[in-house]
């Protein structure tokens, strides 16, 4: 959707400057209250003496009027021979764009900073008393980033890597068992059938078993308190479980976290998880 909002807004700056007619900026420009030094290499400098992106993220892009020529996403547009006025577009939003006028080193420049907080073009552009342009600043900066919620899921450790292998019942509760007699991987199952990472089975040490667990992709622990419930069986159970009523539980964040149990023939493993997602 951005990519076509940008090239419908690059079309309509070309068709209003190929039409000649004279436009204005879509914002006011707010003069710089004296004269602004020359930038030299770091235009970041003036660009902040301005007010114009602040931010330590922002990123400049510069174009002279002996050139015009701009690198990264924007492309300019002179309105007239005299360079008095231009106009712009660009292919990422554009937060703000300093003109310097027509100066010298020694005493300065005067200036005008357009602010948009994330404009795709403008045009009528002008330096200050409208004097010749001398040097143009357009400041792209960071993008905010997409709002995302977090989706919670249960999740059980499956006997293998096929889902629903072993259920505790085999109707209504999907809730899976493992079968343990050494060392093993199997595959842990939000949803019934998602994969959302591995549990580890270690060889039995002192009599008791290390149970770990490694999260994929964008999965992690919910942030929820005893997000880790195990329970061990002698027999494989054949009743509804209840997780909260489990032997072993503990507490994780992240992706990967253990937790050691007494060994025992089947392991009844519940992971609360979950990912950020755009609403």
């Amino acid at each position: 959707m951005k990519k076509l909002r940008s090239v419908l807004v690059m079309a309509l700056a070309l068709t209003l400057l190929l039409s000649g007619t004279a436009l204005a900026s879509s914002v006011a420009p707010v003069p710089y209250d004296g004269l602004l030094p020359w930038p030299g290499n770091n235009p970041i400098d003036a660009c902040k003496a301005v007010g114009c992106c602040e931010s330590t993220g922002a990123v400049f892009f510069q174009a002279a009027a002996s050139s015009g020529a701009v690198s990264g996403p924007v492309t300019l547009f002179w309105d007239n021979d005299a360079k008095t006025s231009f106009s712009w577009s660009s292919t990422e939003p554009i937060l703000c764009v300093v003109v310097m006028g027509a100066g010298d080193y020694v005493s300065g420049f005067q200036a005008h900073t357009y602010k948009y907080g994330g404009a795709m073009a403008d045009a009528g552009l002008v330096a200050p008393q409208g004097a010749p342009v001398q040097n143009i600043f357009f400041c792209k900066g960071e993008e905010p980033p997409e709002e995302k919620e977090f989706y919670g899921e249960t999740a059980w450790a499956a006997n293998g890597n096929v889902p629903l292998e072993l259920r505790y019942v085999t109707r209504g509760n999907w809730a899976t068992y493992v079968a343990y007699s050494g060392e093993k991987t199997t595959t842990l199952f939000a949803g019934q059938t998602v994969p959302v990472g591995t549990v580890h089975f270690s060889a039995v040490s002192d009599g008791r078993v290390t149970i770990t667990i490694n999260l994929t992709g964008a999965w992690e622990f919910e942030g929820v308190s005893e997000n880790i419930k195990v329970q061990d069986y002698a027999t494989a159970p054949n009743k509804n479980p209840a997780p909260g009523r489990f032997d072993w539980k503990t507490t994780a964040s992240g992706q990967s976290a253990s937790i050691t149990v007494p060994a025992n023939s089947f392991y009844g493993v519940h992971v609360n998880v979950g990912e950020w997602r755009v609403p």
